[in-house]
């Protein structure tokens, strides 16, 4: 099975000012939802694919009315700046959602690990565990195309 997958591109205005011909940001992004916990689906939303995050990250906002089986309490997420003042709290949770495009294109539910933030200004990330390591990606940002294919998983 194949999602696409939107690319966006945003301009920073502060960078374009310090490197004047920086232009846009690419991301890649997908729309998603997650299992709630009357059983339901969330509505859907977007989410930014992150190939460098290793977990997926979710919003205070949003996890809270999700099915979650909290796995561990009271962990620190670090991004690429080790400094004690940039650790962001965060449980670990696992969670079940699905993958979709505009075309009617879905995923198989998944069951996957997220840190499960206490803020609600963070945007949802999809990381690797459980989740883009069961997929192939594929992008081709100078021809705006870009797809996830739906491997298939035994230990998973």
């Amino acid at each position: 099975m194949k999602v696409k997958v939107r690319i966006s591109k945003e301009r920073d205005e502060e960078l374009n000012e310090t490197v004047p011909d920086f232009g846009d940001s690419i991301r890649l992004r997908t729309w998603v939802k997650f299992r709630m916990r009357d059983i339901n689906w969330s509505k859907t939303g977007s989410a930014i694919i992150d190939t460098g995050a290793p977990i997926s990250v979710l919003p205070y906002d949003l996890w809270c009315k999700l099915k979650v089986e909290i796995l561990a309490t009271g962990y620190s997420m670090r991004g690429i700046i080790p400094r004690e003042e940039c650790k962001l709290p965060v449980d670990i949770g696992e969670v079940h959602c699905v993958l979709l495009d505009e075309e009617g294109n879905k995923t198989k539910e998944m069951k996957i690990y997220a840190f499960l933030a206490f803020a609600d200004l963070i945007p949802v990330v999809l990381g690797f565990k459980f989740l883009l390591e069961r997929f192939k990606i594929c992008f081709d940002c100078e021809e705006g195309h870009a797809w996830l294919e739906e491997k298939e998983t035994k230990n998973l």
